[in-house]
């Protein structure tokens, strides 16, 4: 996904990183993007820095649909758990 820099219309890498800026834009992820990038939205890192609450949420909801929440780590699990309990995601 290309997306332009609003201040020097360069080109982001696949990241979201202005190449001039050292920034991140935020971005609209499509659903295959969210199912691809879970872990790393969910943990707020490579480039998934500025993801949008919604976007957290599509993730979560992926790792715990996916069963991918509970084979990863622990705090995966515990932290699908907690969302489903207070109404975040389904079940």
């Amino acid at each position: 996904m290309d997306i332009n820099c609003s201040e020097c219309i360069g080109e982001r890498d696949g990241y979201g990183n202005c190449p001039i800026h050292h920034e991140i834009m935020e971005r609209n992820m499509t659903k295959k993007e969210i199912k691809a990038n879970a872990v790393w939205i969910v943990e707020g890192c490579c480039g998934y820095e500025n993801t949008t609450e919604e976007e957290q949420i599509a993730a979560w909801q992926h790792l715990h649909t996916s069963g991918l929440a509970y084979i990863l780590q622990g705090w995966f699990s515990r932290q699908a758990t907690e969302l489903i309990k207070a109404g975040v995601i389904t079940a």
